[in-house]
């Protein structure tokens, strides 16, 4: 498999995750998949513990993808996670995903919580609007 099946696979798998379809989600990973959350020092084996972690989920959130980027067996999505659905600022995530043959075989998920912006460092800031 090459790279267009590798984004494929990347992009369905988002968009399942975006709609809480997490069977179609499932569809988009290998039989041995792995999730690592480094900053937690977690790590999620097989699709069983995976959709379990997914289904079992309190608060799951509302998902906005930005975009993804990537090559060959390797892509990183960045996205919005929104936990509390009201509005507060959602999550800024990084996810790094490893393929091979067209499913996702890992990710490592790096999870951003919003801050305020130092002052002291204002004058060579653009803020995005």
């Amino acid at each position: 498999m090459g790279q267009e099946e590798n984004r494929g696979a990347v992009e369905r798998f988002w968009e399942a995750l975006a709609r809480e379809d997490f069977e179609a989600a499932l569809a988009e990973v290998a039989d041995d998949f792995e999730e690592s959350y480094p900053q937690s020092g977690e790590r999620f084996r097989g699709k069983e513990d995976w959709l379990a972690l997914l289904t079992n989920n309190p608060a799951f959130p509302a998902i906005t993808v930005k975009r993804h980027s990537g090559r060959d067996d390797l892509w990183v999505t960045e996205a919005a996670f929104d936990y509390t659905r009201d509005g507060s600022a959602p999550w800024q995530i990084c996810e790094v995903q490893e393929c091979r043959d067209g499913k996702i075989a890992r990710i490592h998920a790096y999870f951003g919580a919003p801050f305020e912006a130092a002052e002291w460092r204002a004058q060579w800031v653009e803020r995005p609007e």
